[in-house]
């Protein structure tokens, strides 16, 4: 067992024996030094996110910092090993009217990691303005 492990569990162990508020909020900050001082292998920062969000959800009501959004570490990060996603091509097309749509090179790895509107095909679409909004319609 590495010591990020051992620290980790040793964290849990004494997140099970707390028994207030203020040993909770101890643990917290605890965590919080942990995850900020840690630097190693990928796997590693990913495996201490990940306990940390645990932590996090099974205390989320009693933590002193409440977040909008659980800590996921550098979402920014195209290397995110949570969030990794290929760099795919596009082309983009003008359907009329100014309207963009955009076809990935690679029709086999689809639409969901490509900018919107995302479709495989551009020739039997029209854009269209219909009051201030734009739409993408099918054409007869």
């Amino acid at each position: 067992m590495t010591s990020l492990e051992e620290n980790i569990d040793r964290l849990e162990k004494e997140e099970k024996d707390a028994r207030s508020k203020s040993h909770m909020r101890e643990i917290e900050d605890k965590w919080e030094n942990l995850v900020t001082s840690i630097e190693g292998r990928r796997e590693e920062i990913k495996f201490l996110l990940m306990r940390y969000n645990c932590f996090r959800l099974r205390n989320l009501l009693t933590l002193r910092k409440k977040r909008p959004a659980i800590l996921l570490g550098y979402v920014n990060d195209h290397q995110f090993p949570m969030f990794y996603s290929p760099n795919q091509e596009t082309i983009s097309f003008n359907i009329g009217n100014n309207i963009f749509i955009h076809v990935p090179k690679n029709i086999n790895e689809g639409c969901w990691i490509t900018k919107t509107p995302c479709i495989h095909h551009a020739e039997h679409v029209i854009g269209k303005f219909i009051g201030p909004y734009k739409a993408i319609i099918k054409k007869k």
